[in-house]
């Protein structure tokens, strides 16, 4: 679970925020 979470944000910290994130943040 963490893995995962930590390889999508390191892939793309645009992409995860993009993605709707941001809006929570």
């Amino acid at each position: 679970r963490c893995l995962r979470n930590s390889s999508k944000r390191a892939a793309s910290g645009e992409e995860w925020y993009l993605s709707g994130n941001y809006v929570g943040a």
